[in-house]
């Protein structure tokens, strides 16, 4: 019996002393890290495991950043913080919804942003004041079919130029 014991008591030290190495305590992190996780010091050591697994991985991202990425990452998690939790669970949707994509139309949704984002500012608002028209008159958003593989572009949405390539329209000529 005493056997059993001592095997147990092996396997619990085991078992935390492998918990301590995955999510370490407060006083065990870097002072890099620490420093980027400041905000979360007197709550961190009643964080989850996986809570704080996760916040290390993003305080390494964090390290690696150039001052202008870290700048953005700031202004987009400010962004965040002041969405809607409505909002937020959209957005969570609609990346869940991109993750499940075939990488082929992931890089084709990559690529049709690349595209806007190249728009001049003004086109851009002027295209989202049309969409918003557009959902306010009852006719049906452009995105509706966007992450809906099994449709082939022909079958999609005519308003779906540049999910489809067949659809797009020809470019203005040059001045």
């Amino acid at each position: 019996m005493p056997e059993i014991w001592r095997s147990f008591a092996i396997l619990v030290l085991l078992l935390s002393s492998t918990t301590a190495l995955a999510a370490p305590q407060w006083e065990d992190l870097s002072a890099e890290q620490q420093a980027a996780l400041a905000p979360l010091q007197e709550r961190w050591d009643a964080l989850s495991e996986h809570r704080r697994e996760r916040l290390l991985q993003g305080a390494e991202r964090w390290q690696s950043m150039s001052p202008e990425e870290r700048q953005h990452a700031s202004e987009r998690f400010e962004r965040w913080q002041k969405m809607s939790p409505e909002k937020r669970e959209k957005l969570r949707e609609r990346r869940e919804a991109y993750r499940r994509l075939p990488p082929e139309q992931q890089e084709e949704l990559r690529e049709r942003f690349r595209r806007w984002r190249a728009l001049p500012r003004e086109e851009r608002h002027k295209l989202r004041e049309e969409y918003r028209n557009r959902e306010h008159e009852g006719g049906p958003p452009a995105h509706r079919d966007m992450f809906d593989h099994r449709k082939p572009c022909r079958d999609r949405d005519e308003d779906m130029h540049d999910a489809c390539p067949e659809k797009r329209p020809s470019p203005p000529p040059p001045n």
